[in-house]
């Protein structure tokens, strides 16, 4: 969907990622208005567990988000060691970017029956 690179912003003196939807796969407003909703919905979540959204940046009439830098293995690196992970995969307790998440004592298949 999109393209990440490693840049260095000259104004904060930081390594920040910038990110572009690939405009081959998603050309005009489309492309656009999905980095505008994954901005949105970013800027909603505070956990360790998301990168930081720092702006929006508009440079020639591409669209760029500037995030938060993290040094590590990407998510293709990890899936090309590791494989597909298993939808029965899931942390003991749930994430902290679940607020106001209860567990519930029904199971998922009984649940509006």
């Amino acid at each position: 969907m999109a393209e990440v690179w490693l840049a260095y912003d000259l104004k904060l003196q930081v390594d920040v990622a910038l990110k572009a939807i690939r405009t081959e796969r998603f050309p005009g407003e489309q492309g656009l208005e999905l980095l505008r909703r994954e901005v949105r919905a970013a800027r909603e979540v505070l956990s360790p567990n998301v990168c930081r959204i720092f702006d929006l940046v508009d440079s020639d009439g591409l669209e760029f988000v500037s995030m938060e830098y993290i040094d590590g293995q990407t998510l293709l690196d990890a899936l090309q060691a590791r494989g597909p992970l298993s939808c029965r995969r899931r942390p003991a307790s749930p994430p902290s970017f679940w607020p106001g998440w209860k567990p519930s004592t029904r199971r998922a298949s009984s649940i509006g029956t």
